[in-house]
């Protein structure tokens, strides 16, 4: 007999499968540099490494400071800098949901910040898009928000109507 457990368990794979699926294709196949990043990364020499005509920032802040200062307006910080911290807030709470193991803050960023490390060296190798230490940090911040959500929200729910069971 399926129990709810179950089910609810076999749901979360099943959207946490999804999630990885819609991540990879945004990251990998809808990846372009905009022209203020590359332009102000162009002019800071000796900081960034220029691959195949892509620029890459190894240091923190740069990118992140280009995009804030850039005269593109609200919708485009939004775009660049929420969006790498929203798209990852699933992931914290997913994998707070599915892993037992991982339900502490340390695992969260050391989660966060090497399946961003992995995405990041992933676009630097296959020259989609470029590696930004800036996204690290703004990614590895998403999924530590999703772990804070999960613990602010999802626990004291699940507690309230009496199912912790869902989450052992």
């Amino acid at each position: 007999m399926i129990t709810g457990k179950t089910v609810f368990k076999i749901f979360c794979w099943v959207a946490f499968i999804i999630y990885l699926v819609v991540l990879a294709r945004l990251i990998f196949f809808e990846t372009k540099i905009d022209n203020v990043t590359y332009r102000y990364l162009q002019i800071s020499r000796g900081i960034s490494i220029k691959i195949n005509f892509k620029i890459s920032n190894w240091v923190p802040g740069i990118s992140t400071w280009a995009i804030i200062n850039s005269n593109q307006g609200l919708p485009f910080i939004l775009q660049n800098l929420v969006g790498n911290i929203v798209g990852f807030i699933p992931m914290g709470l997913l994998i707070a949901i599915l892993f037992v193991r991982a339900r502490s803050y340390k695992m969260m960023a050391i989660i966060g910040c090497a399946t961003s490390a992995f995405i990041e060296t992933t676009q630097l190798l296959a020259v989609r898009g470029y590696f930004d230490v800036d996204d690290i940090i703004l990614n590895t911040t998403g999924v530590v928000t999703g772990y804070f959500l999960f613990c602010t929200l999802v626990v004291p729910l699940v507690q309230r109507l009496k199912i912790s069971a869902l989450l052992q």
